[in-house]
């Protein structure tokens, strides 16, 4: 495969992750804000902990595998 193509793919997992970061955060946020009890308020909480740390992991292991995937010589 040539070089480019596989920076170039490594470059689109990265960034939609990035912007599927970005986007999750900006929507829990606004319910985090506009949440008018405390039990709301814990569960946007908690949730956007959650999808950042599942973010952050799984973004980690498939950057990972994506490397993994294009730097092998595909013999």
């Amino acid at each position: 495969m040539n070089e480019v193509f596989k920076l170039v793919v490594f470059l689109i997992v990265l960034a939609s992750m990035m912007l599927i970061g970005y986007w999750g955060y900006k929507k829990l946020n606004q319910r985090i804000v506009a949440s008018e009890s405390a039990a709301s308020l814990i569960f946007y909480s908690l949730l956007l902990i959650a999808a950042n740390l599942l973010l952050l992991f799984g973004g980690i292991y498939t950057l990972v595998k994506a490397y993994d995937f294009l730097s092998s010589s595909g013999t």
